[in-house]
């Protein structure tokens, strides 16, 4: 698949999704949507972007829940600049969920296993404000538990995930394809979004969109901060235009 034109301004597109926050959803609930990051293992791919995507997202407006399943570091707690303590708590016992907020619009849960999550009580949302729930896990964890927990919390969406991404390196081409392939079967109306090192060779067919991720990301891997990459801004503008335009068909639709 080839790569898609630059989108348009992330300030412009957020604006977009934004403005439609207070009236798409049931009795003028907020807009709510759900992301789904999937890896293939590499624990360094999966914390850090998922914590790039969520701090572009929140840097515009959008109140962002963070939700990181799966074992190994560095995990999220170490991009948010968690102390060792924290961010390695849930590696040491994987029975520990750590939760906390990195910012007025940005909070994070994260956990070795689901089983945590789903005794966990549903986090309080701000009112009347469009909301992003960014789950990120890796491609062995029960894709069905993990619906259920974001239904618990979102009861209204539903849970399902709206825009799923999936990347890996460049030697895990086939393995991606495959994870693809079944993201698809199981997710026909998301949108998929592949995250590519290797876009040379093309994208995914069961993908929508593919992204190539520039080699520069990998050198900022050991930095314990949030990334700030343009990258990050391009991703997350082209999935809310894409959502938007999306959530306006749907409407559209029912209307006429």
């Amino acid at each position: 698949m080839p790569t898609r034109e630059k989108p348009r301004d992330l300030h412009d597109i957020s604006h977009l999704f934004l403005s439609r926050g207070r009236s798409a959803g049931p009795r003028g609930a907020p807009v709510e949507a759900v992301l789904w990051l999937v890896s293939l293992g590499a624990g360094g791919n999966r914390a850090f972007f998922a914590a790039g995507f969520a701090a572009a997202a929140a840097a515009q407006g959008v109140h962002v829940t963070l939700l990181e399943i799966g074992g190994g570091l560095p995990n999220i707690g170490y991009y948010l600049s968690l102390g060792p303590e924290e961010y390695a708590a849930s590696s040491a016992d994987p029975s520990r969920l750590v939760s906390g907020s990195a910012g007025p619009r940005l909070r994070y849960l994260f956990s070795a296993g689901i089983e945590r999550l789903e005794r966990h009580d549903p986090p309080a949302f701000a009112a009347d404000s469009p909301r992003l729930l960014v789950a990120a896990l890796d491609r062995g964890i029960g894709r069905g538990a993990v619906e259920s927990v974001v239904s618990r919390w979102l009861p209204e969406h539903g849970g399902r995930p709206d825009a799923l991404c999936c990347f890996g390196g460049p030697d895990d081409r086939i393995e991606r394809e495959v994870l693809l392939d079944g993201l698809r079967r199981d997710h026909r109306e998301a949108f998929l979004l592949d995250l590519a090192k290797d876009s040379a060779a093309g994208g995914s067919r069961a993908a929508d969109e593919t992204f190539a991720v520039p080699e520069r990301l990998v050198s900022s891997w050991a930095g314990r901060r949030l990334p700030e990459d343009p990258f990050f801004g391009d991703v997350v503008s082209h999935l809310l235009q894409v959502l938007s335009y999306r959530r306006k068909r749907v409407k559209d639709h029912a209307a006429g």
